[in-house]
């Protein structure tokens, strides 16, 4: 008994720690990122129709990195800020950024949307799998069932909209390559943490961006014979600034600053929320039928993200 009446037992009982959901500033920044990339579908659509897909990458993420460059430049930042991380992060772009976009690309050309769709859910599985590997953040038990449930959840989105999946045979080679671009992007969200600490997510992603820029406009060379510039509508201009500035340098600067907070687990489970929004904007603006399955699945997605984020009150 001590001097407050209270026995040593009942003071513990009192001071334990309690689940409580933890949000925060870098959630709000991947629910803007979520927006962002769930609003752009339809604008990536209507401009790859126009552009090759590799020739529209690299004129996005050109108009990217110009506003990057003028954001660092009016923040008093260098490029020459990185030090001795420079070809880090050039290696982190070449594999994270153009990787991702070369094999996602190509990958999608050879394999079903569905089967596209459900690969691309894997990203929070394979960071998961991969901290917990190389021991970079602890994944708790917890933190895996809202994974799973998230990647569920994306599972019965696409069987809601009347999709099957069949993978080997035909769709063999693009399924492993949607795997790749999965692999790469996983790879880039677990590893860039450690240069996100050491300088701005700002300087981080002009650097990363940049050096996918040029290597999107390499790839992108067969095919700039191919298109007559001078007939290039307003329109799909208009769909390069505006997924080169908010998809490309907005969402990548969040992205980066909320891995920088939280790791890359938390922050991953968020790319699957990117699939909810574009239904529901896909529901409004073209009228698309809202199924059982896709309620399910969308009310999975949040649940799994709030799983990730269930942490003891302390």
């Amino acid at each position: 008994m001590d001097r407050g009446g209270l026995r040593k037992s009942d003071r513990l009982a009192v001071a334990a720690p309690r689940p409580a959901l933890a949000f925060g500033t870098a959630d709000l920044m991947m629910i803007g990122v979520a927006l962002i990339w769930g609003a752009g579908f339809s604008v990536v659509k209507h401009s790859v129709a126009i552009f090759s897909p590799m020739v529209f990458n690299a004129v996005r993420t050109t108009m990217a990195e110009a506003i990057l460059l003028a954001a660092l430049w009016l923040r008093r930042e260098s490029l020459r800020d990185a030090g001795g991380d420079t070809w880090r992060l050039i290696g982190m772009g070449v594999v994270g950024y153009f990787g991702y976009q070369l094999f996602f690309v190509v990958g999608i050309t050879r394999t079903t949307a569905s089967n596209s769709s459900l690969i691309s859910a894997s990203v929070p599985v394979l960071v998961a799998a991969m901290n917990g590997l190389f021991r970079i953040e602890r994944v708790g038990a917890r933190v895996w069932l809202g994974v799973l449930l998230s990647f569920a959840g994306i599972a019965f989105i696409i069987l809601g909209g009347g999709a099957n999946f069949s993978f080997g045979g035909e769709t063999l080679l693009g399924d492993v390559l949607t795997l790749g671009a999965s692999l790469a992007w996983a790879w880039y969200i677990i590893f860039s943490r450690p240069y996100l600490q050491r300088h701005s997510a700002l300087l981080v992603t002009t650097w990363t961006v940049g050096t996918s820029t040029l290597c999107l406009w390499l790839a992108a060379l067969p095919a700039l014979g191919g298109i007559d510039w001078a007939r290039v509508p307003a329109a799909a201009w208009w769909g390069a600034v505006y997924t080169g500035g908010f998809g490309v340098a907005g969402a990548y600067i969040l992205w980066n600053a909320a891995v920088k907070r939280v790791g890359g687990t938390r922050v991953a489970v968020y790319s699957n929320l990117v699939t909810v929004i574009a239904v529901i904007i896909a529901a409004v603006a073209l009228g698309e039928t809202i199924t059982v399955l896709k309620i399910v699945g969308a009310l999975a997605v949040f649940g799994g993200i709030a799983l990730t984020h269930w942490q003891e009150k302390k």
